[in-house]
């Protein structure tokens, strides 16, 4: 069975981090898609907090891995999420629903922010890219 995997922020193609480049071997991009949560800004790069509650969407990529197991490893180090996906790190991986664009619905590995959200900016776009001034 397939895996996917969403992204919102430094992994995004247009940011050009170099670790980008591990979703460009090691994945298939699929094309836009939205979740439902809020997105905050770090200072660096932004964390996401899934809140089916509300009606904010954040907007990201998503991918299909090709080999998921080590994909996933690769980028746990690099979110610096725990190896035994705990909650001590400040992501931890989890599953959730996105939407597809322009339709559809998948279940998606995406890196959640698991900090404290009080006093740090919200991103009321839902969008990184447009947050940081930057075109689609």
């Amino acid at each position: 069975m397939p895996e996917y995997l969403f992204v919102y922020g430094s992994l995004l193609e247009k940011i050009g981090h170099p670790q980008h480049r591990v979703l460009t071997e090691q994945a298939e991009y699929l094309g836009r898609a939205r979740i439902t949560g809020r997105l905050y800004d770090l200072g660096e790069y932004p964390g996401l907090v899934i809140s089916p509650e509300t009606e904010t969407r954040v907007w990201g990529e998503l991918y299909r891995l090709r080999a998921p197991r080590f994909t996933l490893a690769l980028l746990d180090h690099y979110e610096a999420c725990p190896p035994s996906n705990n909650r001590y790190g400040e992501y931890r991986r989890r599953q959730a629903i996105v939407r597809l664009m322009p339709g559809g619905r998948l279940r998606t590995w995406v890196y959640v922010y698991q900090g404290p959200v009080r006093g740090l900016t919200p991103i009321h776009s839902g969008d990184y890219l447009r947050y940081l001034g930057r075109a689609i």
